[in-house]
C-alpha cells in the first residue's frame, strides 16, 4: 500500500503544548517506521499551522478563528498533494478540526460529494456561542455539515459544507445528556448517531461493514475520522476531555481494518491525542500499533 504521513500540529485552545504535540511524538515513537515495515510510505512533513492565541473571538465565538481558518486550507492542501501522488493518506493531529481539510480535499480528489465514517466520543456539532469552551474542536462536524453557521470568517465559512447528512455516520459519541445540560441541541434526527452502547449491541463489525457495503455498492468514495476519544479512558486516558464508557482498543482496531479493506477509502485521520497527559508514553505506543495493525491486509 502507497501511504503517506501528514502532521497536523494544531491545537483549537489556542495554547503551545497539549494535542498540538501529537505528531511529533508519534513519529517519535515510530509511526514511520512502523507503517514502513510493509508499506511504501513518505513522510510528507507537518502542515504549517499559523500561531494562535487562547482569545475567543465575540463575532465567530471560534478561539483563534484565523489559525482554525488557516490549518485547514493548509491541511487541505497538504491532503491533496498526497491524494494526487496515489497515496493513502494518513493524518495526525493535532485537534480534530483538521477534518474539515481533509473533507474538502476529499471532495475535490473524488470529483464530487463524499461520505464520512465519523468515530468519535462526541458529537462536536456545538455552535460556537452555546460551546462553553469555544474551541472548534467542539464544533467541526456542525460545521462540515453546514448546521453551524460561522460568522465574519469567510476563509471558512466559504468552503462549507462539506458533506450531505445522509452521507455521515457518526458511531460512539456519548455525550448526549451534556449536549442536553448545556442547552445545545443534538444532532440526532438529522444524522445517524449511535453511541458506544447502541453501536456494541448492533454489533461493530456488523454496522460497519453495512455501511461500508453501501458506500461501495453505490461506487461512492469516503474518509474515515478516528477521534481517540472514542475510547474508554482506560484504554487511553491521554485526552483532554475525558467520559465515563467508550471502546476499546480491539473495537476501533476493528472498524480501521473494515475501513482499510474498502476500496472506497480515501484517506484517515486519528485526532485528539494529548501527549502532555502521557508521560510515559505508553499511549503514544498504542496509538502506533493501532495505525499499523489496522493497515495490513
Amino acid at each position: 500500500m502507497r501511504l503517506a504521513v501528514i502532521g497536523v500540529p494544531f491545537n483549537s485552545s489556542g495554547m503551545p503544548g497539549g494535542e498540538a504535540g501529537g505528531p511529533r511524538v508519534l513519529r517519535e515513537e515510530g509511526l514511520v517506521a512502523a507503517l514502513t515495515e510493509r508499506h511504501d510510505v513518505v513522510d510528507a512533513g507537518d502542515v504549517d499551522v499559523p500561531t494562535a492565541t487562547p482569545d475567543r473571538d465575540p463575532l465567530s465565538g471560534i478561539i483563534a478563528p484565523d489559525a482554525l481558518a488557516g490549518m485547514v486550507g493548509a491541511t487541505a492542501m497538504a491532503v491533496a498533494t498526497v491524494l494526487a501522488e496515489d497515496r493513502l493518506p494518513i493524518v495526525i493531529g493535532g485537534d480534530c478540526p483538521l477534518l474539515l481539510g481533509c473533507l474538502e480535499a476529499a471532495r475535490r480528489h473524488a470529483g464530487g460529494e463524499v461520505r464520512l465514517l465519523f468515530v468519535d466520543g462526541h458529537e462536536d456539532a456545538y455552535p460556537p456561542h452555546a460551546s462553553l469552551s469555544g474551541e472548534s474542536a467542539d464544533m467541526e462536524l456542525g460545521m462540515a455539515l453546514g448546521f453551524t453557521r460561522v460568522t465574519g470568517l469567510p476563509a471558512l465559512s466559504d468552503r462549507l459544507p462539506l458533506v450531505a447528512t445522509d452521507d455521515v455516520i457518526v458511531l460512539g459519541a456519548r455525550d448526549l445528556a451534556e449536549i442536553g445540560q448545556e442547552g445545545a441541541a443534538s444532532i440526532r434526527g438529522r444524522v445517524t448517531v449511535l453511541d458506544d452502547v447502541e453501536f456494541r449491541e448492533r454489533g461493530i463489525e456488523q454496522v460497519v461493514a453495512e455501511w461500508v457495503d453501501a458506500t461501495d455498492q453505490a461506487g461512492r468514495r469516503f474518509w474515515l475520522h478516528l477521534d481517540l476519544d472514542v475510547l474508554t479512558s482506560e484504554a487511553l486516558a491521554a485526552v483532554s476531555y475525558l467520559q465515563p464508557g467508550g471502546l476499546d482498543w480491539d473495537e476501533l482496531d476493528a472498524i480501521g481494518r473494515r475501513a482499510v479493506a474498502s476500496p472506497s477509502l480515501l484517506g484517515i485521520d486519528v485526532t485528539i491525542y494529548n501527549p502532555d497527559l502521557d508521560p510515559t508514553r505508553e499511549g503514544a505506543m498504542m496509538i502506533v500499533n493501532l495505525i499499523r495493525g489496522m493497515l495490513v491486509q
